[in-house]
């Protein structure tokens, strides 16, 4: 169960990330717009305005935050990524409830961990100092 709330969290945590960061090109298009304009100012650089170096990802930034991409299929992968929050909080949950219901941090129920009850060798000397 570890494993599987692991890769939700990091599913979750990429798509935060992918919506994150296609807000940044909604919100600062203009700034990302003179960036990719030549240093001298001229608008005209031969290229049609979705054809400028660059520009192309910046729209495709924006219609993915949009969620302006036609198909059924993009929009129930967009449904089941928007649920992934709620399923990690779940998974979570029976990670959790499983450490409460032994009673034992994981930690110490790995072979050969130390309890910690019993103080290691380096906890001693220190008392006695």
């Amino acid at each position: 169960m570890y494993l599987i709330h692991l890769w939700l969290g990091t599913a979750t945590g990429l798509y935060i990330l992918m919506i994150s960061l296609s807000g940044s090109a909604v919100v600062f298009r203009r700034e990302f717009t003179r960036w990719l304009m030549p240093p001298d100012g001229s608008f005209d650089t031969g290229y049609p305005l979705a054809l400028r170096p660059g520009e192309g990802i910046l729209l495709l930034l924006i219609d993915w935050h949009f969620d302006r991409f036609d198909g059924l299929g993009i929009r129930f992968l967009r449904v089941v990524l928007g649920l992934l929050p709620a399923v990690l909080f779940c998974t979570g949950f029976v990670v959790w409830w499983k450490r409460i219901r032994t009673g034992r941090p994981a930690s110490e129920r790995k072979a050969g961990a130390v309890s910690r009850a019993e103080p290691t060798d380096s906890y001693r000397c220190m008392e006695h100092s």
